[in-house]
């Protein structure tokens, strides 16, 4: 059995897939990358058929030899199914041999990567593996944040020691506790758990460092958990570690757990090497039960699976039941309710097997919890009330309490109104027993809202005043503002608005009070003010109908001529108030209307401007001379990009206004198109500050492209060497400044050569421009403007030119 035990431990975790790597020859495979890569599900780098297509763009890998005195280069390719690094003869000469590839991928906050690495060494004793700077394995990868600033992020893999250290860009992670020649699987890492601030995945690099080595590396990935893997989990899931500074502060959660993970991996590794297999269980558990405790879930459940499959080789009966008991808890977490059934179940069957009440309780609240969750409500009323008569025999009044609580809301979601009060009501008299004044206080409110819905709302308000008397006892702040709300329902449902608007105000101010006892006294007053106002508008309201009616019959009586009098006056002076006030509305709207419709024509004629001739005839020039070229890829690209301008350009201009992140989409593609046309002629820059919110912020379109398109034909078009154009948006007052500067030849000397030119051309789309932007000046009443500014070099030569131009935006 120990024999059995040590060739599993061999290939730990045991969850984990068996080696499986390139197919084909020994050398890497390399398949052209063809751009950005959106990370939807998951990208896999080494599998069991790297070149299979499932996850198309599969990365060009570039070698990264370094042989410094080794007699012999280091290696690095395909064998036997995995990517494995060597270097053998190299005495005390360091040297690496890595593969490395640029990417564009997108991180989120579930952004994840897992490998599985295996550190090997030579018959050279002195081999890598010294300190924190040689490793037979590791896996680097670099990050970007919004403003392009670049992380570190190294993952290190020796048995001979090495420090993690933590900088604000450069975090290298160092994993002493792994053994020689065995596989390190399934290792999962959160990324944004290092750099909250990442966006996107840069390159990624994999290979070896040292003296002599051979190291391993077999399933590579990243990937994002389903967006709504964790929706509706009924576990807390508060103990999850906060997430990190990128300023290089606050690591010290973080290290500390990182820290406690590693020293059970250590005593795991060594219990290992000395066979003491119940203790190896054990430290499996408590790596996966810190990895959970840190929210790691896939690393977690791969540990946890380990200690289940040894504690039933051993066996162990009270470490099989704990680890499935913290199993059925990730199931949960991860809204997977068929795997946490099937553990509940096996709990079910384990607890009656050995007659243990209490594990049996444990299972049948466990499975009748999934069961309603699952919306399978009549099994979850059978192992709830198999649950409330266990709990009956045992006396837990308590959890007799719970169980009915919990019966009663399967029944008021199955629409069975009269159980689930009679379920209720039980409980309630139970708390009421016990002393558990703020369960009865909720209990109340339940039974409450429950009479309501059966229109008994005699029955209803009488819960409420009873719940709100020991909701004030109890200082329970939170429940009075719902019990206030509910009297608002109540009341507004009986038809008396004023009083349903009462307890609505008591409601919000409720919500808003101070804490402690100028809370409880507030509250107090605001009741006892609000039923005397009740008291006191019906006393004015009969005062006030009895002189009303008195004044009406004095009058009839008395001055019947002046009250008729005063009635057409009063008639023939609202009646000529209404025509001014008329007439002046269809003046204002005939202004608006004018407004609106001069602002349709200049965008229809901004729209034609965009789509000019010019552009067209150029762009389809460009294209046929790719084709003419056989050039097919390039001239797919560019047709493809001008499609996709063509649309958005049709897009933009049927909406008033679009987002900042939507203009910016625009004038990428615009800006790749002429870098394409002009053969990479410029080269560009676009940036938003960080106190706009790009998806969120909204300004007029097309506005910016005339401006992009003037400084690419006038100012980078006639320039010598390469150009550059940067395009920035920032905030200033509660406008957006939109600023677009380029390296060109300048104002003057542009219109020097048009001036020679035979075909003069006149930028209508600026002259369009700046109508549009007087019009929204005079919509908006902001104070709108463009200046262009010329940049000259300390000799007076020019450099370039600046426009800043401030834009009306509107914001959620």
């Amino acid at each position: 059995m120990i024999l059995l035990l040590n060739i599993m431990l061999l290939f730990c975790p045991l969850a984990a897939e068996g080696p499986v790597g390139i197919a084909g020859d020994d050398d890497v495979v390399q398949k052209k990358d063809t751009g950005e890569l959106p990370l939807k599900d998951t990208l896999i780098f080494f599998s069991e058929n790297f070149n299979d297509g499932d996850f198309t763009l599969n990365p060009e890998w570039k070698e990264d030899i370094r042989q410094t005195c080794a007699p012999e280069p280091p290696t690095i390719k395909v064998t036997d199914g995995v990517l494995r690094s060597f270097q053998a003869g190299a005495g005390t000469c360091g040297n690496n041999a890595a593969i490395e590839t640029d990417l564009n991928i997108p991180v989120s906050d579930s952004t994840k990567i897992r490998f599985d690495v295996k550190p090997s060494y030579s018959t050279v004793d002195e081999g890598a593996g010294w300190f924190d700077v040689e490793y037979p394995a590791y896996i680097i990868i670099w990050l970007t944040d919004q403003d392009n600033r670049l992380m570190r992020l190294m993952f290190g893999y020796n048995y001979r020691g090495g420090e993690s250290f933590y900088e604000k860009d450069n975090i290298s992670l160092a994993f002493p506790s792994c053994r020689q020649d065995e596989w390190i699987r399934s290792e999962v890492f959160v990324l944004r758990k290092y750099y909250p601030a990442a966006k996107l995945i840069k390159r990624i690099k994999v290979g070896s460092s040292g003296w002599d080595y051979s190291g391993y590396f077999d399933n590579i990935m990243i990937f994002n958990d389903s967006p709504d893997r964790f929706s509706g989990s009924v576990i807390n899931t508060d103990y999850r570690v906060p997430a990190i500074e990128s300023g290089g502060t606050g690591y010290g959660s973080v290290n500390k757990q990182d820290k406690a993970i590693g020293k059970f991996k250590a005593d795991l590794e060594m219990n290992k090497r000395l066979g003491n297999m119940m203790t190896v269980n054990k430290f499996c558990y408590l790596v996966g039960n810190s990895y959970l405790n840190a929210g790691n879930y896939d690393s977690a459940m791969v540990y946890l699976q380990q200690s289940l499959e040894l504690s039933k080789m051993l066996p162990d009966y009270d470490a099989v039941i704990i680890t499935m008991r913290r199993m059925a808890e990730v199931y949960l977490i991860w809204n997977e309710y068929g795997k946490a059934l099937d553990m509940y179940n096996e709990l079910l069957a384990r607890y009656e097997e050995r007659e243990d009440l209490d594990g049996i309780l444990f299972s049948l609240n466990g499975v009748a919890e999934i069961q309603f969750l699952t919306g399978n409500s009549t099994a979850a009323i059978e192992f709830y009330q198999r649950l409330l008569d266990l709990n009956r025999q045992k006396g837990h009044s308590a959890e007799v309490a719970v169980t009915l609580e919990n019966l009663g809301n399967v029944y008021s979601r199955t629409g069975q109104a009269r159980l689930a009060l009679q379920c209720f009501t039980q409980s309630m008299k139970i708390h009421e027993k016990e002393g558990d004044f703020n369960s009865l206080a909720l209990t109340l409110l339940i039974i409450a809202n429950i009479h309501a819905g059966l229109k008994e709302y005699a029955l209803s308000i009488d819960y409420l005043n009873k719940g709100i008397q020991i909701a004030r006892k109890q200082n329970l702040r939170d429940l009075l503002s719902k019990i206030y709300l509910s009297y608002s329902d109540i009341y507004d449902q009986m038809g008396d608005n004023k009083t349903a608007l009462g307890y609505y105000k008591l409601y919000n101010e409720a919500k808003d009070l101070v804490s402690g006892r100028e809370h409880d006294e507030a509250l107090n007053d605001l009741h006892a003010r609000y039923q005397i106002e009740i008291k006191e508008r019906e006393i004015e309201l009969l005062s006030k109908d009895m002189a009303i009616q008195a004044l009406e019959t004095h009058r009839q009586k008395n001055q019947k001529n002046i009250y008729i009098g005063l009635v057409i006056f009063a008639f023939v002076l609202i009646l000529l108030l209404l025509l001014l006030s008329n007439r002046y509305k269809l003046k204002k709207e005939k202004q608006r209307s004018d407004l609106e419709k001069q602002k349709q024509e200049l965008e229809n004629k901004l729209l034609l401007s965009q789509i000019n001739p010019h552009f067209i005839f150029n762009s389809l020039n460009s294209i046929n001379s790719y084709i003419t070229g056989k050039d097919l890829q390039a001239a797919h690209s560019y047709l493809t990009m001008l499609a996709g301008l063509m649309r958005s350009i049709l897009e933009n201009t049927r909406k008033p206004v679009i987002t900042i992140e939507d203009e910016i989409s625009t004038l990428e593609m615009l800006l790749e198109l002429e870098k394409m046309r002009y053969d990479n002629k410029f080269e560009y820059r676009l940036y938003v500050s960080d106190e706009i919110d790009p998806g969120n912020t909204w300004i007029p379109p097309m506005l910016v492209q005339p401006f992009v398109e003037n400084a690419i034909i006038h100012g980078i078009k006639h320039k010598a060497g390469k150009g550059h154009i940067d395009i920035g948006f920032s905030m200033q007052s509660n406008l957006i400044l939109c600023s677009i500067c380029d390296d060109g030849i300048g104002r003057k000397k542009a219109a020097e050569i048009l001036s020679r030119s035979k075909h003069k051309h006149k930028s209508l789309g600026l002259q369009l421009t700046g109508e549009r932007l007087a019009l929204l000046e005079m919509l908006s009443g902001s104070t709108l403007k463009v200046q262009i500014t010329d940049l000259e070099n300390d000799r007076g030569e020019a450099t370039g030119t600046r426009v800043e131009m401030l834009i009306p935006c509107e914001t959620e």
